[in-house]
């Protein structure tokens, strides 16, 4: 909702928009980014790091597996 309210700023509409036109292009692009990266970044990170600690993860020794039973 912010970024549909943030265009006209950015967008240049309306009078004495002009000086404006900076901090709204700099809010809709950093929404844009912040949902860029909530998105789509973080998930491929953490699957990433998940897939690091599982592979560096001791395997349980084989002697500690055979008196168990």
């Amino acid at each position: 909702m912010t970024q549909v309210r943030t265009s006209p700023a950015s967008a240049c509409i309306g009078a004495g928009a002009e000086p404006r036109q900076p901090l709204g292009v700099s809010i809709v692009g950093g929404l844009l980014l912040s949902q860029l990266i909530t998105l789509f970044i973080a998930p491929v990170l953490y699957l990433g790091f998940d897939s690091l600690g599982a592979s560096r993860a001791r395997p349980e020794p084989m002697s500690a597996i055979s008196s168990q039973s």
